[in-house]
């Protein structure tokens, strides 16, 4: 969409309210004007209007309570949310996006593990949505979906961005103390050489996991060959893997920054 078209739009309250019923009413045209939407929260300025000075998260909200179960929605509006949600994540969890979500996450429902997680994840970033994370046992959520033999997902990409985001508050650090191979598990999952952001995170996944002693020691004794053997899939993965190596190999209770240069592992 050409940038004067995406002004024309965002000055105008009234065609806005025209392009959500369509989508709140599932008419014709959804498929066009959630791309639409998508396109317009795709822009920084678009979407900050949308925030400030309209109810962007009250028609979002109206959307997904039509049918939280609803086995579908187009990916331009899963698109639409995560942009919003980039934004206002602790507003959004405020308005029951969290409950609704989990719901939907609960429901394993068509493709949750790759759009409504998504979104979960970005919820998890939030103060208000980490304090819920460990209210709901997150961690033990998570852990089963991993752990499903039943249910092998084609990615765990937003498992592993959800646990890394909602891990933050020391209570829920503390409870994945209870799920002893999860560092295991995401250390056999950061071999995947088909998915960089998920190799990242779970990268970065262990390392919060290892702030509490008991873990790293485990981690050291059951993942270290895993972790040499497995190659960064991009300079800034093997910069990670790097430090991961070094600081596991390090007393446990060493707390002081990382290396700055990379070793050479």
């Amino acid at each position: 969409m050409h940038l004067n078209g995406v002004h024309q739009i965002v000055r105008s309250n009234r065609l806005l309210d025209q392009i959500y019923e369509i989508v709140i009413n599932r008419e014709t045209h959804m498929p066009k004007a959630t791309k639409i939407l998508a396109l317009l929260s795709g822009q920084p300025a678009a979407s900050l209007y949308l925030i400030n000075s309209y109810n962007v998260l009250d028609k979002l909200k109206s959307i997904w309570s039509r049918d939280i179960c609803a086995l579908y929605y187009p990916e331009d509006l899963w698109l639409h949310l995560q942009h919003i949600l980039e934004y206002i994540p602790n507003e959004a969890v405020k308005c029951g996006f969290f409950e609704i979500l989990y719901k939907r996450i609960k429901g394993r429902l068509f493709q949750f593990h790759q759009f409504d997680l998504k979104c979960f994840a970005l919820l998890c970033r939030s103060e208000e949505g980490q304090q819920r994370f460990g209210a709901i046992d997150g961690v033990k959520e998570m852990y089963g979906i991993l752990k499903d033999p039943l249910a092998k997902l084609n990615t765990y990409e937003n498992v592993v961005l959800t646990l890394m985001n909602g891990i933050m508050s020391k209570q829920v650090l503390w409870r994945c103390r209870e799920f002893p191979d999860l560092p295991l598990v995401i250390a056999e999952l950061s071999r995947d050489t088909t998915n960089s952001n998920m190799q990242l995170w779970c990268f970065q996944l262990l390392r919060e996991l290892g702030e509490m002693p008991c873990i790293k020691r485990f981690t050291r004794a059951t993942c270290l060959e895993i972790l040499k053997n497995c190659k960064g899939l991009s300079l800034k993965n093997e910069g990670a893997r790097s430090e991961l190596l070094y600081w596991l190999q390090r007393e446990l209770y060493h707390t002081t920054n990382l290396r700055l240069k990379s070793l050479d592992i």
